[in-house]
């Protein structure tokens, strides 16, 4: 009897939980199926990361200007050795766009050219598999 309780129970903390989990991500959309113009206008950013990256997580928070980030962590191969990346866009939630900011490589922030070659490998390895 305590069995047919308690997974009814466990079924609802689940549900309100993944709920919960789905009405916080506000931004995460707008950056996930949107588009990196400079890298393809048919490809999203969703769908090129995960094409590239193994075991990625959006999550979104605001800073303390109130600057609204969505971060991108994910793991890829840099030469023989899988490494972990994080990737952070600005959204201007009036316009619902978004820009690059900042990408680190194992806690290293990248140069500019490291960030647009890594993009531009992202985006390439994601074509050539379609």
């Amino acid at each position: 009897k305590l069995l047919f309780i308690l997974i009814p129970v466990l079924v609802v903390v689940v549900l309100v939980v993944l709920l919960a989990i789905v009405l916080t991500n506000k931004y995460v959309p707008i950056v996930k199926d949107g588009y990196l113009e400079d890298y393809s206008d048919e490809i999203t950013v969703g769908d090129a990361f995960e094409g590239f990256f193994a075991n990625g997580v959006w999550t979104e928070f605001k800073t303390e200007k109130d600057d609204i980030i969505v971060e991108f962590n994910g793991e890829c191969e840099y030469g023989d050795d899988m490494v972990d990346v994080c990737i952070q866009f600005e959204v201007d939630e009036d316009e619902e766009t978004f820009e690059v900011v900042c990408i680190e490589r194992d806690d290293e922030l990248l140069s500019r050219r490291e960030r647009v070659y890594l993009l531009e490998t992202v985006y390439e390895k994601t074509d050539a598999n379609d």
